[in-house]
């Protein structure tokens, strides 16, 4: 590793906004004392450009290939793949290399975002029963046991969960449909 601990963190933050599947394992414990003022302010516009890059290519991934879905199990295939990659964005929020009060910050702020979508999930498969009046609410079911909200949940497993070493926990569940 050589730079600065700015440079070292900006260089990783431009590599994961392009592909998240990069190991940050690499980086730099920083502290509120690392960097001046300013040279924190700075990295936190790289974090910030690298998590809504990610989350804008995420999004459309996922609506595209919720579209494309030609029946139930292949949503449920869509959801867990787009659950393994979000987790990677948990994952980096959460880099023991970064101060706590920021990774607080930024986890309130990633799960915020899964609550809203989740909740967005939900009310698209209620829009969809109400125009399949034979659905019998099975689509806003659907996204329920298929939840977002599993990323969040205290002591999910995401490394594990996001290297593919763990099952998406609806498997573990019992149910007839997963």
């Amino acid at each position: 590793m050589t730079g600065s601990t700015y440079e070292v963190w900006v260089r990783a933050l431009r590599a994961w906004g392009k592909d998240p599947t990069v190991s940050m394992d690499h980086l730099p414990a920083l502290d509120e004392e690392s960097l001046p003022p300013a040279g924190f302010e700075r990295l936190m516009v790289h974090m910030g450009k690298a998590v809504q890059d990610f989350t804008e290519q995420w999004s459309s991934r996922l609506g595209a290939r919720l579209g494309q879905a030609a029946d139930e199990f292949a949503q449920a295939q869509v959801l867990v793949d787009a659950k393994k990659m979000f987790a990677r964005r948990l994952l980096l929020v959460t880099h023991p290399g970064l101060p706590h009060s920021l990774r607080e910050a930024l986890w309130e702020d990633s799960c915020a975002f899964v609550r809203s979508l989740q909740q967005r999930l939900e009310a698209d498969g209620a829009e969809q029963d109400r125009k399949d009046f034979g659905s019998d609410g099975k689509h806003a079911a659907f996204y329920r046991r298929h939840s977002m909200l599993d990323l969040i949940s205290p002591g999910f497993p995401l490394a594990d969960f996001a290297a593919g070493k763990y099952r998406d926990p609806i498997h573990s569940r019992g149910t007839a449909d997963a």
